[in-house]
C-alpha cells in the first residue's frame, strides 16, 4: 500500500468514478481499478459497492476516506515544509459568512503581524459548506457560527454573539425599545439562505414560540441586506457584530425581540484527525482574544 493508492481512492471516492481518477492522474483506467483492488486485498474489506455500473463507498470505504486525507494531507506539508527553505506555512481557514463581514479580516491582520511566515487563505461559505470542507480536508481550521453536529468535528465555542432585529431608522420598530413578537407576523423578513446558522437559529426560534412570519427576501450577501433594510424593503435578523458600524452611524437601529433568546456562540471547528500545526494554535489564540460581546453592547444602544 502506497501514497499512490490512498490518493487514487480518494479520488475516486470524491468523484464516484474511476475513469475521472484515471483523467486526473493520467493513467487507464484499469489501472484505477487496479489500485482499488490491491487496497481491498490488502485489508481485507470491500471499499466500494458496485451496482448498476455505479460506485458506492462502503462503511469500510468511509473509514479509510477519514483515515487517507489525513495521511495525505500531512505528506503534502511535510513536502511543502522541507522544500520550502523559508518554511511558508499555509493556513487554510474557512469563514462562514457572518464571521467574514465582521471578524475575518482583523484576523488574518493580526495573524501576519504575529505569525509573518504562514499564507492565510480564507475560504467563505455558510455553515453547512464549512463543514463540508472540513470532511473533505479542505480546509484546516475554521470559525462558524452555526451548529456542527458531526462527530468527526472538534467544535470549541469560543465567541459570544447575539443577533438583533435590524431595521430602518424610519421604520416603526425604530419607536419602539423591545419588540412584541406579534408585532413580527406583518413584517417583510430578509433572511439569509438555508444552510447558514443565523437562519437556522431566527427560524428555530420562531418555530419554539410559534410565530409566523413572512420571508419575502433570501440573501447570502450582507452588504445587500443591511442595504434593503436600510431602504425600509423590510427587517432582517443579523450579528450584532456585523451591523456595529451601521448602529453607530445610525443608518440601522437593532431592537431586542421580547421573548426570543438569540444569544449563541461562534465556534471555531476543525477535522478530530487534524494534525495541530503551530499556525493553526497561533490563529486559535488570536480568535480567543477577539473582543467581548459585553464591550459592544456599551457601545451600541440596542433597546
Amino acid at each position: 500500500m502506497t501514497l499512490r493508492h490512498l490518493k487514487l481512492f480518494i479520488e475516486v471516492a470524491d468523484t464516484g468514478k474511476m475513469s475521472l481518477a484515471a483523467a486526473k492522474y493520467y493513467i487507464s483506467q484499469p489501472t484505477v481499478s487496479q489500485a482499488i483492488r490491491e487496497l481491498e486485498e490488502y485489508y481485507n474489506v470491500l471499499l466500494f459497492e458496485r451496482l448498476s455500473k455505479k460506485l458506492y463507498i462502503t462503511k469500510d470505504g468511509e473509514k479509510l476516506l477519514r483515515y487517507a486525507r489525513t495521511v495525505v494531507q500531512t505528506f503534502d506539508e511535510l513536502e511543502e515544509r522541507m522544500f520550502d527553505r523559508k518554511h511558508t506555512q499555509t493556513l487554510r481557514i474557512g469563514a462562514t459568512i457572518t464571521v467574514a463581514n465582521s471578524l475575518i479580516t482583523d484576523i488574518a491582520a493580526t495573524m501576519a503581524i504575529k505569525s509573518p511566515d504562514t499564507q492565510v487563505n480564507v475560504y467563505t461559505d455558510n455553515t453547512r459548506g464549512i463543514v463540508s470542507r472540513i470532511l473533505r480536508s479542505e480546509l484546516d481550521i475554521a470559525l462558524v457560527e452555526g451548529e456542527v453536529k458531526s462527530l468527526d468535528i472538534v467544535s470549541i465555542p469560543c465567541i459570544e454573539d447575539i443577533l438583533v432585529l435590524v431595521c430602518s431608522p424610519n421604520h416603526r420598530f425604530a419607536k419602539m425599545d423591545i419588540i412584541p413578537i406579534e408585532e413580527l407576523v406583518n413584517e417583510n423578513f430578509i433572511v439569509r439562505e438555508l444552510g447558514s446558522g443565523t437562519r437556522e437559529l431566527f427560524e428555530s426560534s420562531m418555530a419554539q414560540m410559534k410565530s409566523r412570519v413572512t420571508i419575502g427576501w433570501e440573501c447570502n450577501t450582507p452588504e445587500v441586506m443591511k442595504k434593503a433594510v436600510a431602504n425600509n424593503l423590510g427587517v432582517s435578523v443579523m450579528s450584532v457584530r456585523l451591523v456595529r458600524d451601521e448602529i453607530e452611524n445610525q443608518t440601522l437601529c437593532a431592537r431586542l425581540v421580547k421573548g426570543c433568546n438569540w444569544s449563541r456562540q461562534f465556534s471555531v471547528i476543525y477535522h478530530k484527525d487534524k494534525y495541530m500545526t503551530e499556525s493553526m494554535r497561533a490563529i486559535m489564540e488570536i480568535i480567543k482574544a477577539i473582543e467581548p460581546l459585553e464591550s459592544i453592547k456599551s457601545l451600541i444602544k440596542m433597546v
